[in-house]
């Protein structure tokens, strides 16, 4: 079957396991691109902000409440990734992240992604403004804007999505912290095209 140019035998759809995350780049590269790059750019997130995100989607993963699954090409070369998050209803999962590399959006990787990550389950998400039209064509309902995010709310289900999860929450420490100073300082010497010192 071909979607837009990807033949979806081309395409692998894998998920981590929560013990082997620390040894696979992949996840962090990932990862990384979603909260350090595209949160940026869609919400305007602080450095900060998209840190501390980003370090709670670790915890969540390696707890084993959250799973990313991830698209690689037929060379090894990383396409995306959706993450998603057990939920107290078996037939809702939450979907907090959906990723593609732009060279191979709109070939249908984030649905291939979608499809895999669904398992016959309803997804709930908050969608950024620029992706609502994504989520209605791979069978989401718009519930709204939620006007605190910015975000619009998206189900699958014909039904209201009431739920609870549980959080795995990192602990701040002095790591974070100049980890953080430092983040702040690269992407303010780049928005200056200065190189980092």
């Amino acid at each position: 079957m071909k979607k837009n140019g990807i033949a979806k035998s081309k395409v692998k759809i894998r998920a981590f396991h929560k013990d082997r995350l620390d040894g696979d780049m992949i996840h962090h590269l990932l990862l990384s691109a979603f909260y350090g790059v595209e949160t940026a750019k869609l919400f305007g997130w602080s450095v900060e902000h998209r840190y501390r995100q980003m370090t709670k989607a670790q915890c969540m993963l390696k707890a084993g409440y959250s799973r990313m699954y991830y698209a690689v090409g037929g060379d090894g070369m990383p396409m995306g990734m959706l993450i998603i998050t057990k939920t107290d209803r078996p037939k809702i999962k939450r979907m907090d992240a959906v990723y593609v590399f732009e060279p191979f959006r709109g070939s249908g990787v984030a649905g291939m992604l979608l499809e895999e990550a669904r398992g016959g389950c309803d997804l709930h998400s908050y969608s950024a403004p620029s992706a609502v039209e994504w989520h209605v064509k791979n069978g989401f309902r718009n519930l709204g804007l939620n006007e605190s995010e910015g975000t619009f709310e998206m189900f699958t289900g014909n039904y209201k999505p009431v739920y609870s999860f549980s959080y795995a929450m990192p602990i701040p420490t002095d790591y974070d912290r100049n980890a953080i100073q430092q983040l702040e300082e690269t992407e303010q010497h780049m928005l200056l095209g200065r190189p980092a010192e």
